[in-house]
Parts: C-alpha cells; structure tokens; sequence
C-alpha cells in the first residue's frame, strides 16, 4: 500500500514498518494475561495458565513484547510479571517506534481481549497456546 498521496510525510510505508527488526507484541495485562474475573481493578489476579511460557518462547523467537496496560508500570506490576515467568522487553512504552508519531505503540501483533473478543472476555490457556502457535508458525 502506498500512503505518498495522502501528505503523511516521515511514515514509513507498512511493509518497511517492522523491517530487519524484531517482531513487535503488545500485550495487555488485564483479562488477557491474567485472570482478573471477580477482581476489583487494581488488584492483581494469577496469570493465565501457560502464559508466560508462550511469552518466553515468543521472546525465544525474536518477538519484542511490550506488556502494554492501563495499569501504571509500578514494581508491583513488574514483580507480578517477573513471579508469573513472564518475559518482555518495555512496560508500557513506545519507544521502539521508528518515527514521531501520536505516542501508540507500532505493533504487528496485540493480545488484548478488547481486541480478540471471542469466548467471553477473559483470554484462556487455549487461546494462548492457538495464537502462539500461530505466531510461531507464520516465522
């Protein structure tokens, strides 16, 4: 797709977005990588069962995973994750984008329950297991 004719200059073309760089993750903490079903917010719940496994061999595959959450990126998040095995390279950032932009995050991937809402709201260890694999299996 070629964006030269819609006066967007300095963005770089979605083919060359995430080129010779490792693959961008977002991941969202709520709903998604932990069970927060009956927790107010704030609260920390456990991790999705097999999450941070899938998140270690994602790394292990040269994915840049930001755990990126409404939640502010305080120790007490950091240690959640850290208990959960959970691997990730920035909390809440975007600074691995390649140009000025508007502040979001570049990814060519988001787990995010808002953004895949099947099976209720709350992400599974199969749903886990199918988009890893999928991932994985896409290079």
């Amino acid at each position: 797709m070629d964006l030269s004719g819609l006066g967007l200059t300095g963005v770089p073309q979605p083919s060359r977005l995430y080129g010779g760089v490792t693959k961008v993750l977002l991941v969202d903490v709520d709903a998604t990588l932990m069970v927060n079903e009956g927790l107010a917010y704030g609260e920390f719940g456990p991790m999705v069962e097999g999450a941070g496994e899938c998140l270690r061999r994602l790394h292990a595959a040269d994915w840049f995973i930001v755990i990126y959450t409404t939640r502010k990126a305080t120790r007490e998040l950091v240690a959640w994750l850290r208990a959960g095995g959970a691997v990730w390279d920035a909390v809440n950032s975007a600074e691995h984008n390649r140009h000025d932009g508007s502040g979001k995050p570049e990814c060519g991937v988001m787990f995010d329950d808002r953004a895949w809402p099947i099976c209720g709201r709350q992400w599974t260890p199969e749903m886990w297991r199918m988009a890893t694999e999928n991932l994985l299996e896409a290079g």
